[in-house]
């Protein structure tokens, strides 16, 4: 069910009176209330991908709690699901202290934490209010930073006689965004003891409810607290549907082709046992009515940038781009820490990080701490093609199908492909034992990149093909086969990886490596018709062979029309 006109859309705001007040389209989500309500935990930490209506879901929280208002009076739950709801008796009934730890700097984070403190403290309390411990905190702010919120909890349910709620959004903001800088540990720390002082047993504390998107380890933070419930993306609860939107409500916004549309590009994110649509992606749709991807650009994915490695890569870009749709299984680590942050991860925390941020999502398996994980939708999909484009080829992605495209012309096609080379491969470390491996990373990142479907590392006829591309109006299968020196050949030089030789001032490739590299492509091409790697390619297409003959980041690249 939803509040207000359909076309009435604010991408921007999270104040739930200003979409009341203003007719803006609103999702009925005040069953969240109900729910934080009835659940026996005194802390509570939510966490989801951002842009899924967590800080509107915490601002609705506080405008039904908030004894400064009269909700029920202002009919501002008028017609949602809460006005039914038996803890309705429960609006206007509550102080609510609400923060927001959004954009507190590194180099100024206590400062910055004072500014969101005082408009709280003016909120509830006069100064002839202030208990003798709110004096002395606000007598030295800044070296009282971490008593603060205690003292205003502890203050308020003193003077007003009702336990108040917290309300903390965006708690993992400031630890996230100093990870990896001087001042990681020190601001991590501060958190922990803000938190743990406010929180744990404090007998004046109502509920804390905390929003994030990702769980940081307890050896990180929440150390000393152990009264915290954790509803995470992995966590099945009543909770599932509170954020992102579900079939049901999509269907009411959405009829005929563009729920089919809707349905395609921003469908799948599991929550638990729930799959639910991006919050941010449908409103968008619904606002500028055309399908793009709205909630990678709303974001940075360039922060993965440090956790890949050659390995990960390779299986995103397949993930990305194979015609079967293809998942990794893995373990999940529930809560990252600050290792995990930084990059130095298992495999386990890398994948976790991807689906806590939304970058991917998971499924279940039979085994025991084990998932699939994989890309759900369309627009996640296009959210790591221009991810691979624009931070490791740069390069628009008709260039690299157009260059894929002149494998009917060999001339043109090894031209191409060895500019892609020289220009775009120093982005991959070669690996001494495998470095066919980093043509094959290349190569599917550049099909990934540009939208073109492939599998990879298939049985067909007598073998395995590196990798099978399917272009609309083609099939390429391409063969990576590195050069074998012949008698009295240097390939390469152990002090510079170099297949070079100098004579005077001009630098230049031997004659004999030059063959050797030739001659590799034209044993590529060979193996693939040889070992018939062509018989499962699509029947009603043309079948072209790439043969890519390399030492270093010398390569040749031949192409032959094999059906």
């Amino acid at each position: 069910m939803y509040r207000g006109q359909l076309g009435n859309i604010d991408l921007g705001s999270s104040d739930f009176r200003n979409f009341i007040e203003n007719n803006l389209l609103l999702v009925d989500k005040s069953a969240f209330i109900e729910h934080v309500l009835n659940d026996s935990s005194t802390v509570l930490l939510f966490t989801r991908p951002r842009r899924m209506g967590k800080s509107l879901n915490l601002d609705m929280l506080r405008a039904f709690l908030d004894s400064n208002q009269d909700a029920r009076g202002e009919g501002l739950f008028k017609g949602l699901y809460i006005e039914g709801s038996p803890v309705f008796a429960q609006a206007g009934s509550r102080p609510v202290i609400h923060l927001n730890f959004r954009d507190m700097g590194k180099d100024s984070y206590r400062g910055d934490f004072i500014i969101r403190f005082m408009p709280q403290l003016a909120r509830y309390l006069r100064e002839s209010q202030y208990s003798a411990n709110m004096r002395l905190v606000l007598a030295e702010p800044r070296t009282y930073t971490h008593q603060l919120l205690r003292t205003l909890i502890e203050n308020i349910h003193e003077v007003h006689g009702v336990k108040p709620f917290v309300l903390i959004d965006e708690y993992d903001k400031p630890v996230m965004d100093s990870a990896g800088t001087e001042k990681s540990d020190e601001i991590r720390g501060f958190i922990n003891s803000l938190l743990s002082m406010a929180l744990k047993d404090n007998h004046s504390l109502g509920k804390c409810i905390l929003t994030g998107v990702n769980r940081i380890a307890h050896e990180s933070m929440f150390s000393d607290l152990n009264n915290l419930a954790v509803y995470s993306v992995l966590s099945e609860s009543v909770f599932d549907t509170d954020f992102g939107f579900t079939e049901e409500e999509v269907s009411e916004l959405c009829k005929g082709k563009r729920l089919t549309e809707a349905r395609e590009w921003y469908n799948g994110y599991r929550i638990g046992k729930e799959k639910v649509y991006f919050t941010f992606s449908v409103m968008s749709y619904l606002k500028y009515g055309a399908l793009d991807n709205y909630w990678g650009r709303s974001g940075i994915v360039s922060s993965i940038r440090s956790h890949l490695n050659a390995d990960r890569f390779d299986t995103i870009a397949e993930i990305i781009g194979d015609a079967d749709d293809t998942s990794v299984r893995t373990n999940i680590k529930d809560r990252l820490s600050a290792e995990d942050m930084l990059g130095y991860t298992s495999e386990a925390a890398f994948y976790s990080l991807l689906v806590q941020a939304g970058y991917m999502t998971y499924d279940r398996t039979d085994t025991l701490n084990q998932y699939d994980i994989y890309l759900p939708n369309s627009e996640l999909r296009s959210v790591w093609q221009e991810f691979i484009l624009n931070e490791v080829y740069n390069e628009p992605a008709a260039a690299i199908v157009g260059a894929l495209g002149l494998v009917a012309e060999p001339a043109r096609f090894a031209s191409a492909f060895t500019e892609f080379v020289n220009n775009k491969l120093s982005y991959f470390d070669f690996e001494a034992t495998a470095p066919e491996k980093t043509y094959h990373i290349f190569v599917c990142g550049l099909l990934a990149a540009s939208g073109v479907r492939f599998s990879s590392n298939r049985e067909s006829g007598l073998g395995r093909y590196d990798v099978m591309a399917f272009l609309a109006d083609k099939t390429i299968i391409f063969e990576f086969k590195r050069a074998e020196a012949g008698p009295g050949t240097v390939l390469a030089s152990e002090e510079t990886g170099l297949v070079t030789c100098k004579k005077g001032a001009e630098v230049f490739v031997p004659p004999e490596v030059t063959a050797a590299i030739e001659s590799a492509a034209a044993k590529a091409i060979k193996q693939i018709e040889d070992r018939g790697y062509a018989v499962d390619a699509p029947a009603a297409l043309p079948v072209y062979a790439a043969g890519i003959g390399f030492e270093g980041k010398l390569c040749s690249a031949l192409a032959k029309r094999i059906r």
